[in-house]
């Protein structure tokens, strides 16, 4: 005599549930204008003024020329941060305070000097930071987009 075996299988309605759930519709990246604060799709910045991105994938899209102002003046104010900070950490000649942070607490510091010596941006995004650092990304911001950065090329 032979024997069946019954394999389980899942109803038709089921089937439909898991393909749902494995085909993920893609995801648009929003992000906040740094000005005016109105959300920005991504397929939106061309239509931006200016598209600015950091080494740490940070993302900031300027829809109009005054929100560019407004971001700009908020790097500055975090550049001004940053050298306070690095001004205090280097303990007038003593050991310095420096050495002694985490490597990437450091690195937000080697960055700040390279911005400020090819007069580029630093990200101004918060981020957590020990009580002697600094509490932003401090990355070297680079402009990737925006019509602003079309305008300007020959």
């Amino acid at each position: 005599q032979a024997t069946f075996k019954s394999v389980p299988v899942a109803p038709p309605q089921c089937r439909s549930r898991r393909a749902a759930l494995f085909s993920r519709p893609t995801l648009v990246m929003k992000v906040e204008c740094p000005g005016c604060k109105a959300i920005v799709a991504e397929d939106e910045f061309a239509q931006c003024h200016s598209v600015y991105r950091c080494r740490r994938d940070h993302v900031f899209a300027c829809c109009k020329a005054e929100c560019q102002r407004v971001f700009e003046k908020r790097c500055l104010k975090v550049a001004e941060i940053v050298h306070k900070t690095q001004h205090k950490l280097n303990n007038d000649g003593h050991t310095s305070a420096l050495r002694r942070l985490p490597p990437g607490e450091r690195e937000k510091f080697k960055q700040f000097s390279e911005a400020e010596s090819n007069g580029w941006l630093i990200c101004p995004e918060e981020a957590k930071a020990s009580e002697r650092s600094v509490p932003f990304c401090s990355h070297v911001c680079m402009r990737t987009g925006g019509a602003a950065l079309a305008g300007e090329r020959p």
